[in-house]
């Protein structure tokens, strides 16, 4: 099986998407850039861009993980608030 990277970067930035989401006003996206990083281990470029946020960092695997867990969490909470009916 392959895989099937979005092509190029929204920000025209020496970086390579993994996974991006194309909205109407903006996108949020993670790739791997390709710049020296400043910090070692910050290879993946974090970006998030619409009509009110533009926002881009540099993080590592960790922070990626932790992110996507806090986030997974939230959502998980939220929904068993909306089921319980204690939050709508």
């Amino acid at each position: 099986m392959s895989l099937c990277l979005p092509s190029g970067c929204p920000r025209k930035k020496k970086c390579t998407p993994l996974s991006r989401i194309d909205a109407e006003n903006g996108f949020i996206c993670v790739g791997i850039h390709r710049d020296k990083p400043k910090i070692k281990q910050d290879r993946y470029a974090f970006c998030w861009k619409n009509s009110s946020v533009d926002y881009r960092d540099y993080v590592d695997r960790r922070d990626l993980t932790h992110t996507a867990s806090v986030l997974t969490s939230s959502l998980a909470m939220l929904t068993e608030l909306e089921v319980t009916h204690v939050m709508v």
